[in-house]
């Protein structure tokens, strides 16, 4: 009997999509905000403010000293750190994110690497839509590009690549803080200093933003060199609109590889709280209907399609999920067989039209069922 249907979920998951998590262009994994965790919201705001710091002497005494204290701001300029993540607060936007590192690798052959990060997020209607994209970046299993929608209750993995099965569809809480940094720009960046404005009243993107350049830069992915860039805030409330910038140095984007050359990046929030639709794709809306058919009771709960496999949980027992496949599947025109009879676990083989399932009924732990129909 398999106890814990959660971490089935996860496994089917990973073996599909996300077997190996190496992906160092936006590692490490830890302190994730999840947009489906309202309690790690922030906003694009400034984190650490250097004139404040020096205006304290006990500040200034605390400060880490490998971090440079501002020296050559000019009359009206301040000197800060910046965080780009943390968008909850806005009711709708749009983010592009494209990064590239173009080098050798450490036997002096060309190495080239790239990152496509796209979202669609409607916090209003709770919908989200990212989509991922690389090159030069392995994940053993996975075939690029992958589209992440989640709508309601539903969450849905796309691969236009994947023909034979382009969709999967999980419960939108399966969906972990793991898996969602897998599309996720921020954590390429350790840490973001600005020095400015510069340049004031500009619009881009349809806001009106200061221009700011960067003194500091530090990346999850490698240490650095010749790190510069420009970073465009809202006058509004200093959310990060448009940030680019370039950077020398050594990056690991695959374990144990190393690329010597340089990363580029853009970075792009526009659309702000403007009207964003998001439909899940065609193929995925067929699938959903799936759900419906006949081999799914309509007490069914927690109900997943992971390619040829399909799982969900009953309320009622063993026994009584078995009793209603024999009592409605029979008037259907399937055939069944049963071959395995146990207080835990039920096996059935059913047949219908040249096809052909096997239904796994195991006790759960709550005095109910959990269900996985697969193919013979």
């Amino acid at each position: 009997m398999i106890a814990n249907r959660s971490n089935l979920i996860k496994l089917l998951l990973l073996c599909f999509l996300f077997i190996s998590m190496g992906c160092r262009f936006i590692s490490p994994l830890q302190n994730i905000i999840n947009p489906e965790d309202n309690s790690s919201q922030v906003t694009d705001e400034i984190i650490s403010d250097q004139k404040s710091d020096q205006s304290d002497p006990a500040s200034a005494q605390n400060n880490n000293s490998d971090t440079p204290v501002a020296s050559d701001t000019q009359p009206g300029e301040e000197q800060f750190f910046i965080e780009t993540a943390g968008r909850e607060y806005q009711d709708s936007y749009r983010l592009s994110f494209y990064a590239t590192v173009n080098g050798v690798d450490e036997y002096s052959n060309p190495a080239y690497h790239m990152l496509d990060l796209k979202h669609e997020v409607n916090n209003v209607q709770n919908d989200i839509h990212y989509f991922m994209n690389t090159e030069g970046v392995d994940l053993e299993g996975v075939i690029w590009p992958v589209d992440l929608f989640m709508e309601d209750q539903q969450a849905y993995i796309y691969q236009t690549s994947n023909p034979s099965v382009p969709c999967l569809i999980i419960d939108r809480g399966e969906v972990t803080s793991e898996l969602l940094a897998l599309i996720q720009p921020d954590e390429m960046f350790d840490a973001i200093e600005v020095r400015g404005p510069v340049e004031k009243n500009l619009e881009i993107n349809g806001v009106i933003t200061d221009r700011y350049e960067t003194t500091q830069i530090q990346l999850s992915i490698g240490q650095t060199s010749n790190a510069n860039g420009e970073v465009w805030l809202a006058q509004k409330d200093r959310s990060v609109i448009r940030f680019t910038g370039a950077a020398d140095g050594d990056f690991e984007l695959n374990e144990g590889e190393i690329t010597h050359g340089t990363v580029q990046w853009e970075y792009d929030l526009f659309d702000i709280n403007q009207e964003i639709n998001i439909n899940i794709p065609e193929a995925c809306s067929d699938r959903e209907s799936s759900k419906k058919n006949e081999l799914i009771p309509p007490n069914a709960t927690d109900v997943n399609i992971l390619g040829p496999v399909i799982t969900y949980n009953s309320p009622d027992s063993p026994q009584a999920v078995v009793d209603w496949y024999h009592t409605t599947l029979g008037t259907q025109g399937w055939r069944i067989e049963q071959t395995i009879d146990s207080p835990f676990l039920k096996l059935l083989s059913v047949y219908k039209d040249g096809e052909s399932k096997k239904i796994a009924v195991n006790l759960a732990d709550n005095g109910g069922s959990m269900i996985i129909i697969s193919e013979e």
